[in-house]
């Protein structure tokens, strides 16, 4: 393995640049919310999942996990779930906000073309069979 070596500027650099990236990711901190609450098992990563559907950049260990979950069809069959149903959306937008996220719901409602079209990629590329369609549509720009 090659060994680079770095200044302490450049460190510092470094360190400010990544914590700048949490920043930006809004779903961790974007209110302000340095202790974040935990969610219930399997809907983070539903959360990060639709985060990255909606185009948010995400960074260090959430993208590595991100980038499993995608592959994963049990977990994308969750995320089409609760696309689908209004009550788990809800919940959903609940720990959007729990996260720091503000005003889920209508990010949701805006981007919802974009988020079905990047599921559908995601599945196409990854082999998953399951796909959004109008009903997902509908259940989104309904939802209040």
């Amino acid at each position: 393995m090659l060994k680079i070596k770095i200044t302490k500027e450049q460190y510092n650099n470094i360190l400010l640049h990544e914590q700048k990236s949490r920043l930006e990711f809004n779903i961790i901190n974007e209110s302000g919310n340095d202790k974040p609450e935990p969610l219930e098992k399997g809907y983070r990563e539903s959360i990060l999942c639709v985060a990255l559907m909606l185009g948010f950049n995400l960074t260090g260990l959430n993208r590595e996990n991100v980038e499993k979950y995608i592959k994963d069809k049990n977990i994308m069959s969750q995320v089409k779930s609760i696309l689908e149903d209004e009550e788990k959306i809800k919940k959903l937008v609940g720990g959007l906000e729990a996260k720091g996220m503000t005003d889920p719901l209508n990010k949701l409602k805006e981007k919802s073309n974009q988020l079905i079209k990047k599921y559908n990629e995601i599945a196409i590329n990854n082999n998953i069979e399951d796909r959004l369609g109008p009903k997902t549509l509908l259940t989104l720009k309904k939802i209040e």
